[in-house]
């Protein structure tokens, strides 16, 4: 996927993250406190971050649902035609939502990558959706695996869910974010920087937890 500008090559990493390098020269969530004016213009209609923050919200969490249901049934068919038949149903449940609400973005999938489209006149934002991110993991009992819906505006990310639909005991762990709408959050509380004398280290696996 490239964007308006030739210079600028979009990835979606499929870790839950977006990336970017250079080469060359429904009913909304309640849990998001902090809003801004900055927003998405669609063919003259101009959307809050604040509203693409929260839809994107609700479609991780009701995909996340699927998905938990699938993690739970071991015992049932998991793939289709060489597809995995529960992220096909998560992506297809978060395309609809987004398509209901910003109908002119364009999209970038994962799974059913015929739906991929650029966005039309008047709108310069792209989702990128990696349904399920973790798929073998997940089937194997790990807890780890997420739904992750990023957006990117002219190349640059402004927008990012990443839903652990199964961690830590199917409660579900939820990092948001959108440029404008104040601070990363976890679980819709506000992740504030904590000075330390001590350097940190983050450690990440897949085998920190099982079913």
């Amino acid at each position: 996927l490239t964007s308006s500008k030739p210079d600028k090559e979009m990835h979606l990493n499929m870790r839950g993250l977006i990336r970017y390098s250079y080469q060359g020269s429904a009913p909304l969530s309640q849990n998001i406190l902090v809003r801004s004016a900055l927003g998405v213009s669609e063919c003259g209609v101009q959307y809050s971050m604040e509203k693409m923050l929260a839809v994107a919200e609700d479609a991780a969490l009701a995909a996340g649902k699927i998905l938990l249901s699938a993690f739970h049934d071991p015992v049932s068919e998991r793939y289709r035609d060489g597809l995995p038949i529960a992220d096909l149903a998560a992506e297809d449940l978060i395309c609809s939502q987004l398509d209901t609400y910003f109908p002119n973005t364009g999209l970038r999938v994962e799974e059913r990558t015929s739906r991929n489209r650029r966005p039309r006149e008047g709108c310069d934002a792209i989702w990128l959706i990696d349904p399920h991110d973790g798929t073998s993991a997940a089937h194997k009992g790990y807890r780890g695996a997420c739904v992750s819906i990023g957006m990117v505006r002219n190349g640059e990310p402004v927008l990012g869910v990443v839903f652990a639909y199964a961690y830590p005991d199917d409660q579900g762990e939820m990092i948001a974010w959108a440029k404008g709408c104040g601070p990363v959050r976890r679980n819709g509380a506000r992740v504030e920087k904590r000075a330390s004398p001590h350097r940190a280290t983050i450690m990440v696996s897949k085998y920190a937890d099982r079913r």
